[in-house]
Order: C-alpha cells, then sequence, then structure tokens
C-alpha cells in the first residue's frame, strides 16, 4: 500500500513536467521553419529514436553504410562524450585514446566498418566539411531525428520492441524525447530486436492502428561470434563466459551471452556511456572465483574503453559481435528513397 501511494506521489509531481515537455517539444517540432535549416548538397538518412535510451539505432546505422559502402556512405554522428566533439573531426583509428576523443559509439563504428565516421556536435558544420571531403558521398546520421537545424531526405525512427507501445508519455515522467505523434514526421519505423518476441507482433499491431501510413519494417538480430578487435576467438570447452556491459539497454546481450555457455554469468551492467577505469576492471576480475578460467566478454562499444585496462592485469577481454539483418523490402524501399 505504501509503494501504491508513493507511486501516487511521484506521479502527480512529474506529470505536469511531462505535459510542458510534451507541449513544448510539439511545438517545437510544428513551428520550426525549415526554410532555415541547411540543405546539404548530399543525400541525407538519418537513423534516430523517440525513446530515450536504447533504441538500436547504432547497429541501424552499421547496417546502412555497411550496404552502400561503394557510394560512400560516410557516417555523421554527435560523437557523445568525446572531448572533440565541440569542435569536430573525422575519426582517426591510428589515434591513441579513440573512445575518449570521438565517443564509444563513433570509435566502434569507425571500427568495425569501412564508410568514413565524422563527429560535431554542431551537425550542419559536420556535414558541410564532409561536403568538401567526399563530394559524391551520402550521409548516414546518428541520432539526429530531433536535430531539425539540418535537412534530412530520409527519417528513419527505431523502436526497441521491449518499448511497451501505451506507455506514450514524455521525460520525465516517461522515456518518450517528444510526443509519439512526432512519428508521423518519420518515412519510416525499424522495430529493433528487444529481449520479449511478443513485443514485435504488439508493436506492429499498435502502429497499424495508429500510424497505417507509415512503413514499418523488422530488423532482426544476428550475432556474429566473439571477437578480439578483428580476430574470431572459440572458448575452450573448460572455459567459462563472464560478462559485462555498459549499454543503455542490456537484456539482449545478457541473454545472448548465457545462449553462448550454459554456465555463464552477468557481473554488472554499467551506465550508458560509461567511461571505464582501472578501478572497474580490477573490481570484475575480484568478483570471479577463478579469473584463470574465466573469458571476459562485453560489447563491442564496451571493448574499445575497458580491453586497455584487461590488458594491463594480463586479462584479456573478448566482445560478443551483434548486428542486424533488414528484409529485402526495406532495401527496396531505400533505393527508391535514395533514387
Amino acid at each position: 500500500m505504501l509503494e501504491f501511494v508513493r507511486a501516487k506521489w511521484l506521479w502527480a509531481i512529474l506529470f505536469p513536467f511531462s505535459s510542458v515537455w510534451a507541449v513544448l517539444s510539439w511545438t517545437r517540432r510544428r513551428t520550426y521553419h525549415f526554410r532555415s535549416s541547411y540543405r546539404s548538397k548530399l543525400k541525407v538518412i538519418c537513423v534516430g529514436n523517440i525513446h530515450s535510451g536504447g533504441s538500436g539505432k547504432t547497429p541501424v546505422v552499421a547496417v546502412i553504410s555497411e550496404r552502400y559502402a561503394g557510394k560512400p556512405a560516410i557516417i555523421l554522428s554527435r560523437g557523445y562524450g568525446g572531448h572533440l566533439s565541440r569542435t569536430g573531426a573525422q575519426v582517426n583509428l591510428q589515434s591513441k585514446n579513440g573512445a575518449q576523443n570521438y565517443g564509444d559509439e563513433p570509435w566502434m563504428l569507425a571500427s568495425i566498418q569501412k564508410a568514413p565516421v565524422f563527429i560535431d556536435k554542431n551537425r550542419t558544420r559536420g556535414i558541410k566539411k564532409i561536403e568538401s571531403a567526399f563530394p559524391n558521398a551520402f550521409v548516414v546520421l546518428d541520432d539526429g531525428f530531433q536535430h531539425l537545424a539540418l535537412n534530412r531526405d530520409i527519417n528513419l525512427v527505431c523502436i526497441n520492441t521491449d518499448k511497451n507501445p501505451y506507455a506514450n508519455f514524455c521525460l520525465p515522467l516517461g522515456d518518450l524525447r517528444e510526443p509519439i505523434s512526432s512519428i508521423n514526421s518519420s518515412d519510416a519505423v525499424v522495430l529493433t530486436p528487444g529481449s520479449q518476441i511478443s513485443g514485435e507482433t504488439e508493436w506492429l499491431v499498435w502502429l497499424k492502428k495508429h500510424f497505417s501510413k507509415v512503413p514499418v519494417f523488422i530488423a532482426a538480430l544476428r550475432v556474429d561470434g566473439l571477437f578480439q578487435g578483428q580476430e574470431r576467438f572459440y572458448p575452450a570447452p573448460n572455459e567459462r563466459l563472464v560478462s559485462f556491459c555498459g549499454i543503455a539497454s542490456p537484456e539482449r546481450f545478457i541473454a545472448e551471452v548465457c545462449k553462448l555457455s550454459s554456465d555463464a554469468e552477468h557481473l554488472k551492467s554499467f551506465a550508458d556511456h560509461h567511461k571505464y577505469t582501472q578501478n572497474d576492471i580490477d573490481s570484475l576480475i575480484l568478483m570471479v572465483r577463478d579469473s584463470a578460467n574465466m573469458v571476459f566478454v562485453s560489447t563491442d562499444k564496451d571493448w574499445s574503453k575497458a580491453h586497455p585496462f584487461f590488458a594491463a592485469r594480463g586479462k584479456k577481454l573478448y566482445s560478443l559481435r551483434m548486428t542486424y539483418t533488414l528484409p529485402q523490402e526495406f532495401w527496396h524501399w531505400l533505393d527508391g528513397k535514395l533514387g
């Protein structure tokens, strides 16, 4: 009963703030003067979301840039958490402390993709740099759906199917960045795999009912296995997998590690974009009873930041490489949009 009363009070306190957020973001999108936004000479595909937290944007960006690598496709990211985000830069894989300089996700994308990756907090400035360096390219804009200062040719909204389609409150009461009605401003929705298969069907039914004119495509998870950088790794039968991660939605990662080993153990989930320290890694090593026969596993995003600290202790860290496959009808649709 006490928890119910607390929940009601919390709802009563946060609901007004959530309503104000919804009104302001709705008004901003409806009244934004798009003629004042920058129209690039290049084609721009925006991969964004409407929920805060993990929605599978980065794997979709990776799949699209890989598909059109010969065009060429160039990735433009804000570079969240990167020291060079304020001034802008092209990701240089020879750089030391790459994740700290460019942000963990751009560094990961540059490490596993052929596509050049640019970062810039000012996306308009960033795309102008790309225009100069790659005049025949097209741009895949990572996380730019709410960035109205830059015109896009195609807007994709990614939705993690673990999200509840009926929980439609904006921040801080809910997790929506803007009202759910902003889906009407997208060209298509990409449903990304969550930990519950049932969520996919629920979202399909809900979107067909409320946004019947917006195409919906379903991304399927593809697990490529364990890697040490670019080298494939196969654990020995006597080795046990122990995992950790620092991503917004860790449930699917944990489930996939458990599929690789029946006695796998998840040690800890850090906050998204966590900046690892040697103390973090030392505490993870101390959590296991016999680290000699343990295989430490994280995501590609975490591996780029954490593996130097494991190496300092004479340990190896492996990443579970997961990506998406998109249906053929999606590529037909996108080819048509790109002309």
